[in-house]
């Protein structure tokens, strides 16, 4: 198998993130005639998925949009056709749940084959507002609940977990016993440094899981794009991981901070045609 095939993109609706992103272009310093101006992303999951030349997406839904069984969400597994796995989500960002997904991803799944699994952008995130101790087992309920209507399917659909190293705690691996994969994720840039270990660790927690490693393009937590050495880091340590097994795919967060100016998508760009075609283990 190809690198770039293990590649995938985070997917969220175009526009999602503009705050972010015309917040730092509005105060960068313009040093070149050809500087855009102040503007947000417009670029939708299929868009960045084309420009990147990455197969695979996560569509992940954001504040309820898009809603299952609606035009729009239809739109978007449309637009994925050409895509050669799809996984849409089960949990949302930040948290939220609509109620419908796994029904409308079991739905779909005919008509749209290349839709193979189920993403959950945190499970712990749904519990927010009840205890500690109450929301671990209050997540572990949901993603067996959630494991058990899958299989009742007939057919094995994947089920991955968004996991930060920074709100785990020693004894939650239980949660994600019947999960298929782990995201692994680092929110603060200046985490980085960290990540060889932090990768031990999941690997230690997680031993018959997949790992996929998470990339960010830009540090939301300090509201300003990764420098292109933190790029550079990150993208090669998901290659030797990839060359070496330790990953099952990179996932890059994501089409909505891909915007003139930005300059990590032409980084990530030019590093996928660089080594998207080396071969790495099945």
């Amino acid at each position: 198998m190809k690198l770039r095939n293990a590649l995938w993109l985070f997917g969220v609706p175009a526009h999602e993130n503009d705050t972010h992103v015309g917040g730092w272009l509005r105060h960068r310093e313009i040093k070149e005639p050809n500087d855009f101006p102040s503007t947000g992303s417009s670029m939708t999951p299929a868009e960045a998925c084309l420009f990147l030349e990455i197969p695979n997406v996560v569509m992940v839904c954001c504040d309820g949009m898009p809603s299952p069984f609606s035009q729009y969400a239809d739109k978007y597994l449309y637009s994925f056709l050409p895509m050669e796995r799809v996984w849409w989500s089960s949990i949302g960002s930040g948290g939220y749940r609509d109620g419908r997904e796994e029904d409308y991803i079991l739905a779909k799944r005919k008509e749209y084959p290349n839709l193979c699994g189920c993403y959950m952008d945190d499970p712990l995130c749904l519990f927010d507002k009840y205890p500690e101790e109450s929301r671990y087992t209050m997540a572990k309920g949901f993603v067996s609940d959630l494991r058990k209507k899958l299989d009742a399917s007939g057919e094995h659909i994947d089920i991955v977990v968004t996991w930060y190293p920074y709100i785990s705690r020693g004894d939650d691996s239980d949660i994600y016993e019947e999960v298929d994969g782990i995201a692994l994720y680092t929110w603060n840039s200046l985490d980085l440094e960290k990540l060889d270990n932090v990768m031990e660790e999941a690997k230690k927690k997680f031993p018959n899981k997949k790992i996929y490693l998470g990339a960010y393009l830009f540090d939301y937590d300090r509201s300003t794009p990764l420098t292109a050495e933190q790029m550079e880091f990150q993208c090669e340590r998901g290659k030797k991981w990839l060359l070496d097994g330790t990953i099952s795919g990179m996932i890059f967060v994501t089409n909505a901070v891909m915007a003139p100016g930005m300059q990590n998508d032409i980084r990530l760009r030019n590093w996928i045609k660089k080594n998207g075609d080396l071969e790495i283990p099945q």
